[in-house]
């Protein structure tokens, strides 16, 4: 650990609605979900993990949710960046859902 890597500092924002949409999300999943969904912070996993179809995924994808699952893990997401980045972060989704459509896959992202 390399101490003050990332120095804390106050921002006036309050986390508050982070938080609380984390909470939802986690409120949502299954207790089964909530452990494939879940690392340490110090876990080899946050590492391990590829969008490259052909490696083995860490976590929980959003095709193994519910709609009611994947509506609170982008709320999550909406609360977590910046104005800017969710829409940023559903564009970029798009490929995957346009090739999720030419393939017929049940579910969209």
């Amino acid at each position: 650990m390399i101490p003050d890597l990332f120095p804390l500092h106050a921002t006036g924002v309050s986390t508050g609605p982070v938080r609380a949409a984390g909470e939802a999300f986690l409120a949502s999943l299954t207790e089964t979900q909530r452990q494939t969904a879940l690392f340490p912070v110090d876990d080899d996993a946050w590492r391990l993990w590829s969008n490259v179809d052909g490696y083995q995924r860490q976590g929980m994808s959003l095709r193994e949710m519910s709609d009611d699952q994947r509506e609170a893990a982008f709320a999550l997401m909406a609360a977590s960046l910046r104005a800017e980045g969710f829409p940023t972060s559903r564009t970029i989704m798009l490929p995957n859902h346009t090739q999720g459509e030419l393939q017929r896959c049940a579910k969209k992202l």
